[in-house]
């Protein structure tokens, strides 16, 4: 019975943090800017962590602040639109992550690179003017 309830909370909480997730993104969407990139960037410094703790459970230490640094420099420079070398930051971190990975290498390069994808992507398509919000 108690795994049940813990289950039925597990499942409430999932819901309502999908709600809160969903309505914070719309809402950046819609203000754009420093909002809506700072929204992605924590959505990738999160997706990263999370990605970690599912391919290196143990000691990651170094492989978090690789992609954590990677993340960060590469969402400054987004910001202040240079996306070519925010690329090529992202590119350089998930190479470094996947050569001090203790196991999973390419799972680990992997992840750092879906991270990066989702730090540039969504600014880049937002602010597109044929399919973008400006269109």
């Amino acid at each position: 019975m108690a795994t049940s309830l813990g289950a039925a909370h597990n499942l409430v909480l999932r819901i309502v943090s999908g709600i809160v997730l969903a309505a914070v993104a719309l809402g950046t969407t819609y203000l754009g800017g420093g909002a809506f990139a700072l929204f992605w960037t924590a959505v990738s410094l999160l997706v990263w962590w999370e990605w970690l703790r599912l391919i290196e459970p143990a000691d990651h230490y170094g492989l978090l602040v690789t992609g954590l640094g990677a993340l960060a420099i590469g969402a400054v420079l987004a910001i202040v639109e240079h996306s070519g070398f925010a690329l090529l930051i992202l590119v350089l971190g998930a190479v470094a992550a996947g050569i001090i990975a203790a196991r999973k290498p390419v799972w680990t390069a992997a992840g750092l690179a879906y991270a990066g994808a989702l730090l540039l992507a969504p600014p880049l398509l937002r602010d597109n003017d044929q399919i973008g919000m400006r269109a």
